[in-house]
């Protein structure tokens, strides 16, 4: 609700009256945030409407009822409405709130089941009939008594979403550096104005604190609010740092993910002055070297032998997952000559799933090279432009060639420390089909073959760096 206000959802409106009504969905994640949290988001989108809209009159309707007593749902919702009592939302003289639960509930407290569908959430045309009648007292006086009229304006956009797709957004990517929390040992992340910068609770760095484990280790950890319905989520869900899951047991951790983490941050920390950094996700990790204790392959040793070199790839790393660990220990007290960064392959599936618009998967890229520079100030860092992958003439193939053309915009090598390298060439055809016989599974994993390709291209890049 807040991105759609921020984002056109009601520019060139002029309403008299405006009725919220909000909360019910964000019950999935009370178990997480509590309910205060969620009668906070109410009043948020109050203050929101308040601001845009200062002359109209304001109706709140708390969060209608739904399923049963003992239902957490039903439970939560009677909750978080005594929650928005504590609010006083109704202290302002442009807003009044509406209590619906008695109309809706029995004496015994179980919901009227003809005012609902058969989801027992969403209300039938006699649902609709009583909340009418409630609304009707509160728009009158602002409306003069003439109801809502039957034609409804709605501002017309100038592009039109494709079915399935993501609405167009507002560009919400700044064009400098991202700004820094007050302590200056972190980024703040575009997403995280939208809650107040703690949509993730794990800030204190590495290791974690018994509670922010046990956080880490539930398995809806890696769901953001909203997660379910990515499409209406702000364009830069999926680059808000998290951590990753692992599915199985670890004696110490309960997420094999963390426990590849803390291993890369032991093996940081036991090689001493570091020529060669590498982070990233399967690919990276597919040098050898890393947390799983196998040895770098040929093709690394016979470009970079004669190098201190340490890996912290892990498979299936996005961009999110690299800025969580950069923010949790990964290169803590190291600076490391070079480091090579070649992230951005496993957003491509939730780019063309979830219409992310490219441009924010580009900025990702640049949030986890600022981090770095943040980090590792002395470091020359090498960006691998993302690899080619499944078919590049479409769909997630296509969107990992936009990504890359998007993140030639960012221009990120006028930072002299920064050098960007683009290895498509080497691994297509000029037809653009990919040159198969460099991948190990034929569309993404590169094989011996590959990595002899991308060794051969990247100590070009990497003899340069050590150079400066």
């Amino acid at each position: 609700m807040l991105w759609r206000l921020d984002h056109g959802g009601v520019d060139g409106l002029k309403p008299k009256a405006i009725v919220l009504m909000i909360g019910n969905n964000n019950m999935f994640f009370t178990p997480e945030t509590g309910v205060a949290a969620a009668a906070q988001g109410v009043k948020a989108c109050l203050a929101n409407l308040r601001e845009k809209f200062p002359e109209a009159d304001l109706v709140v309707a708390k969060i209608l009822p739904c399923h049963a007593p003992k239902v957490r749902f039903y439970e939560d919702i009677l909750l978080t409405n005594a929650e928005i009592d504590k609010l006083n939302l109704g202290a302002d003289p442009k807003v009044k709130v509406l209590d619906l639960t008695k109309d809706f509930l029995n004496a015994d407290g179980t919901i009227k089941k003809e005012l609902f569908t058969p989801d027992n959430i969403h209300l039938s045309l006699a649902g609709y009939e009583v909340y009418a009648a409630r609304l009707k007292p509160l728009l009158d006086p602002t409306l003069g008594g003439k109801g809502l009229g039957s034609a409804v304006v709605i501002p017309k956009k100038e592009t039109v979403s494709k079915p399935g797709s993501a609405p167009e957004a507002k560009p919400s990517t700044p064009a400098g550096p991202t700004a820094k929390t007050a302590d200056g040992k972190s980024l703040l992340y575009p997403y995280a104005p939208y809650n107040e910068g703690k949509l993730d609770p794990q800030l204190t760095g590495w290791p974690l604190t018994d509670a922010e484990m046990a956080w880490a280790n539930k398995d809806e950890y890696t769901r953001k609010p909203g997660h379910e319905i990515k499409k209406h989520l702000p364009e830069m869900w999926f680059v808000t740092p998290t951590a990753g899951r692992w599915r199985g047991k670890d004696s110490t951790y309960g997420n094999v993910w963390l426990a590849h983490h803390a291993k890369n941050i032991a093996n940081v920390k036991a090689a001493g002055a570091i020529d060669v950094a590498l982070i990233g996700d399967s690919i990276t990790q597919g040098w050898g070297g890393g947390f799983d204790g196998t040895p770098f392959n040929a093709a690394w040793q016979k470009q970079f032998g004669g190098l201190n070199a340490v890996n912290l790839g892990i498979g299936g790393d996005r961009m999110e997952h690299i800025l969580w660990r950069l923010d949790h220990g990964a290169l803590d007290g190291a600076s490391p000559k070079v480091i090579v960064l070649k992230i951005g392959v496993n957003n491509a599936p939730l780019i063309h799933g979830n219409g992310v618009p490219v441009s924010a998967a580009a900025h990702g890229i640049r949030l986890c090279v600022e981090n770095l520079r943040l980090r590792c100030p002395q470091s020359q860092i090498i960006v691998v432009k993302i690899l080619p992958a499944f078919d590049p003439s479409k769909e997630v193939g296509a969107k990992v060639r936009e990504v890359n053309v998007a993140l030639d915009t960012l221009k990120l090598e006028a930072d002299p420390q920064v050098h960007v390298i683009d290895v498509a060439a080497d691994f297509t055809h000029a037809d653009g089909k990919l040159k198969s016989e460099l991948y190990s599974d034929k569309y993404l994993h590169l094989n011996l073959a590959g990595y002899e390709v991308f060794a051969t291209k990247l100590k070009v890049a990497v003899d340069a760096a050590l150079k400066r």
